[in-house]
């Protein structure tokens, strides 16, 4: 990071890590023309700094690195949204529907034999979702569903296998 400061040690919000473009003013590993100084850049070279110097992450949190470094805890459920649509799971784990506004998913793990409507809660930060069951499928099982929203269906259907 140092080495991308200008010659008064301020450190640029972008550096460019393209071709060159002169005709842009861009050159590889020079400041894009972006915020400089930049007041978050410097508070994390500060952070890497002191972490290298210490041997640890000076802004790793106690609880967090019990629960997932030490004790080696799994997640147990798998994160699906409309901007990030896992085609397969692994097994073992909870399908979370993530939505920014308030849905019902309509749902089946059986092909449309049968099917579930689940309401999408409300979370304190604007977001809605809800746990499908996944966890207890078997590898090689399909988990289909779609969104009804307000005021229309979705249109399609979405499908994550179980691997």
């Amino acid at each position: 990071m140092e080495k991308f400061a200008n010659e008064g040690a301020m450190l640029p919000e972008q550096v460019w890590d393209g071709p060159r473009l002169p005709e842009a003013r861009m050159e590889p590993g020079a400041p894009t023309g972006a915020a400089m100084p930049l007041c978050w850049a410097h508070a994390e070279y500060l952070t890497v700094v002191r972490s290298a110097k210490g041997g640890r992450g000076v802004d790793c949190l106690p609880k967090v690195q019990e629960r997932y470094v030490k004790s080696k805890t799994a997640n147990r459920v798998e994160i699906w949204t409309l901007a990030h649509q896992p085609s397969r799971i692994q097994s073992g784990k909870s399908l979370r529907i993530i939505a920014d506004s308030p849905a019902t998913v309509h749902w089946t793990f059986d092909e449309w034999k049968t099917a579930t409507d689940t309401e999408l809660r409300e979370t304190p930060i604007g977001l809605f979702y809800a746990d499908l069951p996944a966890d207890k499928l078997k590898s090689g099982s399909k988990v289909v569903f779609t969104f009804l929203w307000k005021d229309r269906w979705q249109g399609r259907d979405f499908v994550t296998e179980i691997a």
